[in-house]
């Protein structure tokens, strides 16, 4: 682990992102981010899906999220918190081909998930640190809408996320524009243990 958060430093990175499609890093991680400066964006483990929003499951987040903000609120290393990894995006953009009569339940599912829960006790228990209800998110233009933004990927406001499996990522001129990209894809090789016979 030091290893690895001691390569990011050597490669001048100064920010990382915990995926909200992962796990919570173990306590030794965010230890060595303060140690060494490193920046962290920390998601909520909430990613690509439409979630449940009955009782007892949002008693299990509630229980969640107050357990990791207490346990991470301490390291100077996070420095904002994220709902959500590409839901708004997900929704606003229908990734699930949800039937527009079924669109409204949604929105108010995700809303009552994300914003009146998961954000509520964030800003309850850190008022020190800024929450992102979703990543990409246009921000304060995404609340305007009703925290699902028609464009999540706009790159005139928040966040965007960037993928392309077909043109030359060489080429910087195929990135696009924006205000800050919080995340990138690329294709690339599997271990070379994977590829010996």
């Amino acid at each position: 682990l030091r290893n690895l958060l001691q390569s990011a430093v050597d490669a001048s990175m100064n920010a990382l992102r915990v995926w909200g499609g992962g796990v919570y890093e173990q306590d030794l991680f965010y230890s060595i981010c303060d140690e060494m400066g490193i920046m962290v964006w920390q998601d909520f483990m909430f990613a690509c899906a439409m979630y449940p929003t009955e009782e007892d499951f949002l008693q299990t987040v509630r229980e969640e999220v107050v357990q990791q903000v207490q346990r991470l609120k301490s390291h100077p290393s996070i420095i904002i918190w994220s709902g959500n990894n590409e839901n708004e995006a997900a929704l606003a953009t229908d990734w699930f081909n949800i039937p527009v009569s079924q669109r409204p339940l949604y929105q108010k599912d995700y809303v009552k998930l994300y914003v009146n829960n998961i954000r509520a006790i964030v800003q309850e228990e850190d008022q020190s640190r800024p929450f992102l209800v979703s990543s990409p998110t246009n921000g304060a233009e995404s609340e305007q809408e009703g925290w699902v933004a028609e464009n999540p990927y706009d790159p005139h406001y928040g966040d965007t996320h960037f993928y392309s499996y077909t043109e030359d990522c060489w080429d910087w001129r195929t990135f696009p524009r924006t205000r800050f990209a919080s995340e990138y894809g690329f294709q690339s090789w599997p271990s070379f243990s994977t590829l010996q016979p």
